[in-house]
């Protein structure tokens, strides 16, 4: 009993933090399996630091890098726990460990990864999702929304309608981690958006909880489900999975929510938006994560890089050339307009008051 108590408070401190609530759920889960392997319940804060090492030492024996390492995050940010809270010096012993020896610090396992990588989506692709989404509203609006505004599905998921500022072109982000920012969204997705809300299902009452434990009303929802109800991640990936039916997309080619933040991201560097500005409209705070979801994908994008850098590099090297002298400009061609008509008239007329004048001065010189 007093094990499952220390567990809930340990879990309330990390949606403190601002971890959501699967993220906590997984940390709690590392710490209760430690906890039952040093047979600690009835006094789960007076852990050894012989004990936790015991329990890293069997970890690594049975458990793949990846897996291991993944499983350390939990138990360490629970030793910084009881040393704050319960004077449990724990975490101390594992500081002291050089970095090699220290089972609380596993090497990183990149090399490991999966190699698969993320195809961003063309814009052809792109524009065809549009196009068999057109005849439903809500999908249509919702598309959109995630190409345009690069945020994640729970992101999306949580836009209320009073989120939407219609003049400014803006909508309201509450994003992971209590983040709060505003994006920039086109006049397309918004007229999308208009047209979604007239034909817009009935909200129901309630709410639901959000991975921060935040309430999240239906009636305050700008996308809903069919039974008014504020759609989840589950709706959502089944809406993309239908959409790749219809565009008949290959079956290794999968289309999922965050394949749409990968492929805004990648199309905006790729036409020379300014890093920092896709971050903006994105949510990354570090440029390092921004990268990560970026992928050229083609070789005509290769291939002006290659053309930009030789060009600029033969234009360093090769000798300065003397200027040209610019070529006689051609003289131009009469202008048939009013104005000219008009002055070309007075020429002439001009020309007969001086043949006049001549005409005078002659025969008054024949007479002198």
């Amino acid at each position: 009993m007093q094990q499952e108590n220390h567990l809930i408070a340990f879990r309330n401190h990390l949606l403190g933090l601002g971890k959501s609530r699967a993220t906590a759920n997984t940390y709690v889960a590392d710490v209760k399996m430690l906890l039952k392997f040093v047979n600690k319940d009835s006094n789960p804060t007076a852990i050894s630091y012989q004990e936790v090492e015991s329990y890293l030492r069997d970890m690594k024996s049975r458990l793949a890098k990846t897996s291991w390492r993944h499983n350390v995050f939990g138990i360490k940010i629970w030793l910084k726990y009881i040393k704050e809270y319960h004077d449990n010096n724990t975490i101390d012993h594992f500081e002291k460990i050089s970095k090699e020896m220290n089972l609380l610090r596993p090497p990183k396992t990149r090399e490991e990864k999966s190699t698969r990588s993320i195809e961003p989506l063309t814009q052809a692709e792109q524009q065809k999702i549009y196009e068999v989404s057109k005849s439903n509203p809500r999908d249509y609006a919702m598309l959109r929304v995630f190409f345009v505004s690069l945020q994640r599905c729970g992101s999306v998921l949580n836009i209320n309608v009073e989120d939407i500022n219609f003049e400014k072109k803006e909508i309201h982000i509450f994003a992971k981690g209590d983040e709060e920012y505003y994006i920039s969204i086109d006049d397309e997705t918004l007229q999308a958006i208009q047209d979604y809300l007239k034909v817009r299902e009935q909200p129901k009452e309630g709410f639901i909880l959000d991975n921060w434990g935040r309430k999240r009303y239906h009636k305050d929802a700008l996308f809903l489900n069919g039974s008014g109800k504020r759609p989840t991640h589950n709706l959502v990936q089944v809406m993309f999975k239908n959409i790749a039916v219809k565009c008949k997309m290959p079956k290794d080619r999968r289309l999922f929510p965050h394949l749409t933040r990968h492929t805004g991201i990648t199309n905006l560097l790729d036409q020379g938006i300014p890093i920092k500005s896709v971050a903006l409209q994105s949510g990354h705070q570090t440029m390092e994560v921004l990268m990560k979801y970026h992928h050229p994908r083609n070789e005509e994008t290769k291939q002006k890089i290659v053309d930009m850098l030789t060009k600029k590099r033969e234009e360093s090297l090769s000798p300065s050339k003397p200027e040209q002298p610019e070529p006689p400009k051609k003289p131009k061609e009469h202008d048939t307009t009013d104005q000219y008509i008009a002055m070309s008239e007075k020429i002439k007329l001009l020309e007969q008051q001086v043949s006049t004048l001549r005409k005078q001065n002659s025969y008054d010189m024949s007479i002198q």
